[in-house]
């Protein structure tokens, strides 16, 4: 069911104490929790640090590119940008929620959005509602025909960014066949011929989605080259996937996330 909230309490209606409504429908009014909630579909987003003008610009800009389907004027600093996926998304929206919340902040927010936001049971301000400042609510626009779907490009571009995301995770103790000596010292060109480098370079992932290991072959390709301060074949890696569709943002990301947590 759909809830709306005051400060302390939940309601099925939206009573005109109701700032709030709860981001995503709940199972029933027990609670407002993430386990609680019945679908996970929807996101919020606030960038309570930027200027306010450039937050509506970069939601008009986001509503034409089929990303936003409802902003609203929170009557103080911030604008509430909500990203929605259809029903059809719902098991992969359950499962992969924070994921999917970063990949949508970094590529469309610059990684700006409250970090606080990345949960289905996040409260949001209503439409319509007067805020307990006395600031009006406002609705700038809401177009639910720009919920993404599973068929269409948004989806496998923020899907993709999310199972990069993934698999930086998941290959935390993961062990590779590269073994140099004096490994704190430069190695330009020498890390070229290791096994996990010859298999990233040598597999095509031309595709958005469905590429099977590309994300973890990646990860341990960029790992190698990092770990031994290779900088020659790493550039020869990253020009690899920039050809297959990664982007800068997420080639850094990767980089920054290596350095600072796996070599």
């Amino acid at each position: 069911m759909i809830a709306y909230a005051d400060l302390k309490h939940i309601f099925n209606s939206p009573l005109p104490t109701c700032e709030f409504e709860v981001l995503n429908e709940l199972k029933d009014l027990s609670n407002r929790s993430d386990s609680n909630c019945l679908y996970h579909t929807r996101f919020i987003f606030e960038c309570d640090d930027v200027d306010k003008a450039e937050q509506i610009e970069k939601a008009n800009e986001l509503s034409k590119q089929g990303v936003i389907v409802r902003a609203t004027d929170s009557g103080n600093k911030s604008i509430h940008c909500i990203v929605e996926f259809d029903s059809a998304c719902e098991d992969i929206c359950r499962e992969h929620y924070k994921e999917i919340w970063h990949t949508i902040n970094d590529r469309y927010f610059s990684g700006k959005a409250d970090k606080a936001c990345a949960n289905p049971a996040r409260l949001t301000r209503r439409p319509g509602a007067v805020r307990s400042n006395g600031n009006a609510q406002v609705l700038l626009f809401e177009n639910n025909g720009n919920k993404i779907t599973k068929a269409g490009p948004l989806f496998r571009i923020i899907w993709r960014g999310a199972r990069a995301r993934l698999a930086i995770g998941s290959v935390i103790a993961t062990t590779t066949t590269e073994t140099p000596s004096n490994s704190g010292l430069k190695h330009d060109n020498m890390c070229q011929n290791y096994d996990v480098i010859q298999h990233y370079l040598n597999t095509s992932y031309p595709k958005l989605t469905g590429n099977g290991d590309s994300s973890i072959s990646l990860f341990r390709a960029v790992r190698c080259c990092i770990k031994y301060n290779d900088s020659a074949t790493l550039e020869k890696v990253l020009t690899k996937a920039k050809s297959e569709h990664w982007s800068d943002t997420e080639l850094n990301r990767l980089q920054t996330n290596i350095r600072n947590k796996y070599v």
